[in-house]
C-alpha cells in the first residue's frame, strides 16, 4: 500500500474521465427519482426565497448557494423550487463523481484494466448511497454544495501530495475557501492536513514565501463572497432576514446570535450525543460500507507497517468526537434531531478507506468478475430506497395549499417556525404571491406593535403559535385558533375555516405516520406541539373546575397526543411525550401520564420535562422521596430556576430534612425568588 499515494495515470488521459462520469450519472438518476419535486421541509422554502429574490436568509449566509440557485432558477423551465431540488440533485451528483476522482488519484499505479474504473466508481456509489449523504440531495439543502467543494479541496490536496504542484494546493485552498462560506463548522477538516503532517515526520513539499502568500489568497479570496450580505442589504431586497450593514452586525450574524435564545443541550447530553454519532456513522456506513473499512484495517495490520492513508480515517475520527462533543454545546434537543448533517465532513474522509478496501476485494477477483463489486451498492440502494426516497412528497404541497386558500387575501402573517414559515415563504416569494401576502421577516417583527396598531386594519392579521406569543401574548387578547396559527376574532370565519381543514387533513389517523417519511412527521409532530401548549396556556388560564377548563385540558391532550404519534422516534419526540405526560397528570388518568413519561425517557433519557412530569406524577400520589429524586434529576439536565428551589425546599420538608429545605430555599432566594413566609416559618428562619 505504501506506493497507492504516488503512482497514478495522470488526469488528463480520456480514460480518467470514465469513473467520475459514470458516478455522476448513477448518483443523478438516484437522487433525482427518489427527491422531491419541489418544496420541501425544512430549509426549501427560507433558500428557495432568498434565491428568488437574490435576498438573505438566515447565518452563515449561503451567499453563493442562492446565487446558483437563482441562476437555476433562470435556467429551469420548471418551478422555481423545483428548479433549485434539481440543483441540488445536480451538486450531490457533482459530489460523487469528485469522490471517483479522489478514489482514482490514490488507486496504486498496480491496478489495471476495468479495475481502475470500476473501483473509483464503487467507491464513490458506495458514498453516495450513505442515509444522509442520500437525503441531502432529495431536496433543497445547503450540504451537497457544501460537500462537492469540501470533496475537490481534498482531491485537489491529494494531487498536491502527490506531485507538489502549488497550483493545486491553492485549487485545494480555494475550494475549502468556497465552502466556509457555506458553514463555518467545514473548518474542522483541517485536522487532515495536520495528521499528514505529522505521518511524513514534518517533511511536506517546500514551501516559498511567493507559495505561502498564494496560499494565503486562495483561501480568503472566496470567503470575500460574504460581502453580499452588505451589498444585498444595501438595496433593501423583498427578503431580508438580516440587516448586514456594519462589521459588529457582520459577526452577530456568522455567529448565528440570532439563535441565543435556544437553551443548548449542554454537557449532560455528551452521552446521548456520543451515542447518536456510533449509531449515525453505523448507519451510514452499513454493512458494505463497513466491510471495506474491516478489510483495509485488516490490510494495514497484516503489513504491519504505518499505512500512508491512516490519516483519512484517523480524521475521520477526531471529526466525528469533536463534533459529537460540540454540537450539544451549541444546539439544543431539538436541533439534535438532524445531528447527522454536520458529520458529512467525516464522510467524506471515507472515500480513500472504501477505495483501498476495494482494492484489496478487487485483487481476489478474477478481471471479468470485478463488475460484481457494483452489486453490493446496487442492493444497499434497494435496501434504503423506502427509507430516503422521499414518501409522501404531495404532504409538504398540500400543507402549502391548505394554508393559501384558506387564508383571506392581503393577510399579514406573522411567522417563526420552519415548518409553517417556510411554506409560506415559497407562497409569497418565490411562486408569485397570487393573494398579495405580507409576511414580515424577524427584524420587523414587533407584535405588540402590530397588535396594538394594525389589528383592526382592513387586511387580516395571522400568527404563529409559539411559546413565547402564547405566555406573553395571549392573556391580553382574544383569538381564535387556525391549525398552526391563531387569527383575531375579526377573522375568526377565515380561522374557523383553516382549523377544520387543517384538523380533517393533518392528523394521525389520515396521514397514517408509518406511511410518511421522517420531516413529515416531525414537521407535523412540531405543529400539533404548539397547539399543545397553546391550549395547555388557556387551561392554566381558565377558572378552576370549570367547563372551558376541561375543554381546553383536552384539546391539550389531543394535540399532545397527536405530536407524540407523529413523531415516537427522536429526542425531539421525548418533548411531545414528557407533554403529554404533564397534560395527562392534570387528568384522572395518572397510569396514562407516567406511561407517556416513560416513553419520552425511552426516546431521550435525559428529558429534562420527562424528570418534570415525573416529579408531579410523584406529588400527586404524595411520594416525596420519588418527587425530590425526579426534581433533582430534572434540574441537573437543565437550567435550574428559582421556583424550582421553592419547590424543592418544600419536597424536604415535607419529607422531615429542614436543613436541606433551608439551603434550598437560600438558592431560591439567591435567584431572586419572593420571600416565603410558610416555609421561613417552617425552617426557622
Amino acid at each position: 500500500m505504501n506506493s497507492a499515494l504516488t503512482g497514478n495515470e495522470r488526469s488528463g488521459s480520456a480514460s480518467a474521465w470514465i469513473a467520475p462520469v459514470m458516478a455522476f450519472a448513477a448518483a443523478y438518476l438516484l437522487y433525482a427519482f427518489s427527491g422531491a419535486r419541489g418544496i420541501f421541509w425544512g430549509d426549501a422554502g427560507e433558500f428557495a426565497a432568498a434565491a428568488r429574490t437574490l435576498g438573505i436568509g438566515h447565518p452563515y449566509g449561503h451567499p453563493l448557494f442562492w446565487l446558483l440557485g437563482r441562476l437555476s432558477m433562470i435556467i429551469g423551465p420548471a418551478h422555481p423550487a423545483a428548479a433549485m431540488t434539481e440543483l441540488t440533485a445536480l451538486t450531490g451528483a457533482g459530489t460523487a463523481a469528485a469522490a471517483a476522482m479522489v478514489a482514482r488519484e490514490i488507486l496504486s499505479e498496480r491496478v489495471k484494466g476495468t479495475a481502475r474504473t470500476v473501483i473509483p466508481v464503487t467507491a464513490a456509489l458506495t458514498f453516495a448511497v450513505m442515509e444522509t449523504v442520500w437525503a441531502q440531495a432529495t431536496f433543497i439543502e445547503v450540504y451537497q454544495l457544501q460537500a462537492l467543494l469540501a470533496m475537490l479541496a481534498l482531491l485537489f490536496f491529494q494531487q498536491y501530495l502527490n506531485r507538489e504542484d502549488a497550483r493545486r494546493l491553492f485549487a485545494a485552498l480555494f475550494f475549502w475557501g468556497l465552502s466556509a462560506t457555506l458553514g463555518i463548522y467545514i473548518g474542522i477538516l483541517a485536522v487532515l492536513p495536520i495528521l499528514v503532517l505529522i505521518q511524513r515526520r514534518g517533511r511536506l513539499p517546500a514551501i516559498s514565501p511567493g507559495v505561502a502568500g498564494g496560499a494565503v489568497v486562495s483561501f480568503v479570496l472566496p470567503l470575500t463572497l460574504w460581502l453580499y450580505l452588505p451589498v444585498r442589504t444595501a438595496v433593501h431586497p423583498p427578503f431580508l432576514w438580516a440587516r448586514v450593514d456594519s462589521l459588529s452586525a457582520f459577526l452577530a450574524y456568522l455567529s448565528r446570535a440570532m439563535y441565543e435564545h435556544i437553551v443548548p443541550a449542554g454537557a449532560a447530553a455528551w452521552s446521548i450525543s456520543l451515542s447518536r454519532t456510533v449509531m449515525i456513522l453505523l448507519g451510514n456506513v452499513g454493512v458494505w460500507g463497513g466491510l471495506l473499512v474491516l478489510v483495509w484495517l485488516i490490510r494495514t495490520i497484516k503489513q504491519r507497517t504505518a499505512d500512508r492513508l491512516w490519516p483519512y480515517p484517523a480524521a475521520a475520527s477526531a471529526v466525528l468526537l469533536i463534533s459529537g462533543l460540540l454540537i450539544p454545546l451549541s444546539l439544543s434537543f431539538r436541533q439534535m434531531v438532524d445531528m447527522d448533517v454536520y458529520f458529512l465532513p467525516a464522510f467524506l474522509l471515507l472515500v480513500p478507506v472504501f477505495t483501498s478496501g476495494l482494492e484489496t476485494v478487487a485483487g481476489r477477483l478474477k478481471p471479468g468478475a470485478v463488475w460484481l463489486l457494483l452489486l453490493p451498492v446496487i442492493a444497499t440502494a434497494a435496501w434504503q430506497w423506502s427509507g430516503i426516497s422521499i414518501a409522501n412528497k404531495d404532504t409538504i404541497r398540500r400543507f402549502q395549499t391548505c394554508l393559501v386558500t384558506a387564508l383571506p387575501a392581503g393577510s399579514t402573517l406573522i411567522l417563526s417556525s420552519d415548518e409553517v414559515a417556510y411554506p409560506l415563504f415559497d407562497a409569497a416569494y418565490v411562486a408569485g404571491n397570487e393573494k398579495g401576502f405580507r409576511v414580515p421577516l424577524t427584524e420587523e417583527i414587533h407584535i405588540e406593535t402590530v397588535l396594538d396598531t394594525s389589528l383592526h386594519a382592513a387586511s387580516p392579521h395571522f400568527f404563529e403559535l409559539t411559546t413565547y406569543f402564547t405566555r406573553e401574548i395571549l392573556p391580553r387578547y382574544r383569538f381564535a385558533i387556525a391549525g398552526p396559527l391563531l387569527a383575531h376574532e375579526s377573522d375568526s370565519s377565515a380561522a374557523a375555516l383553516l382549523e377544520r381543514r387543517f384538523s380533517m387533513l393533518f392528523n394521525p389517523d389520515t396521514l397514517v405516520p408509518g406511511e410518511l417519511n421522517r420531516l413529515d412527521r416531525l414537521s407535523m409532530a412540531r405543529i400539533w406541539s404548539r397547539r399543545g401548549v397553546y391550549w395547555f396556556q388557556l387551561f392554566s388560564q381558565a377558572p378552576s373546575g370549570s367547563g372551558e377548563q376541561q375543554a381546553t385540558l383536552q384539546e391539550a391532550v389531543r394535540s399532545f397526543r397527536n405530536a407524540s404519534r407523529f413523531d415516537d422516534f427522536s429526542l425531539e419526540g421525548a418533548l411531545h411525550a414528557a407533554n403529554l405526560a404533564m397534560a395527562l397528570a392534570r387528568t384522572s388518568d395518572g397510569d396514562a401520564a407516567e406511561a407517556a413519561a416513560r416513553q419520552a425517557l425511552r426516546l431521550n433519557s435525559r428529558s429534562p420535562e420527562a424528570f418534570r412530569a415525573l416529579y408531579f406524577l410523584s406529588v400527586q400520589k404524595q411520594d416525596y422521596e420519588r418527587a425530590i429524586t425526579h426534581l433533582n434529576k430534572a434540574m441537573q439536565l437543565s437550567r435550574p430556576s428559582a421556583d424550582d428551589y421553592v419547590k424543592l425546599a418544600t419536597l424536604y420538608l415535607l419529607t422531615g430534612r429542614r436543613e436541606e429545605g433551608g439551603d434550598a430555599y437560600q438558592r431560591a432566594l439567591d435567584l431572586g425568588a419572593a420571600p416565603q413566609p410558610g416555609l421561613e416559618q417552617a425552617i426557622g428562619l
